[in-house]
């Protein structure tokens, strides 16, 4: 056995663990961006029902929204009522 085989196969143990999603799929990433369309969505009711955009996304609750999410950090535009996170 060479002296490499004992860290190749270890490498080769740990990477056949890791878990790989398929793109789009990753459970956390499904979470924050459905926690992101529901901000989207109440910023959209707000602009329907007042034909502006909320100077703040704090404007939302607890009308359109319970609470805003923790995760993730949302960056608001109220120019156009846009959202990035």
């Amino acid at each position: 056995m060479t002296k490499y085989a004992l860290p190749m196969i270890c490498i080769s143990a740990i990477l056949a663990g890791c878990a790989v999603y398929p793109v789009g799929q990753d459970a956390d990433g499904l979470n924050l961006r459905r926690d992101a369309n529901h901000v989207m969505m109440a910023v959209e009711a707000w602009h329907h029902d007042k034909g502006t955009f909320p100077r703040t996304l704090g404007e939302l609750v607890p009308q359109y929204l319970p609470a805003l999410p923790r995760e993730p950090e949302l960056h608001y535009h109220p120019a156009d009522g846009s959202l990035a996170f």
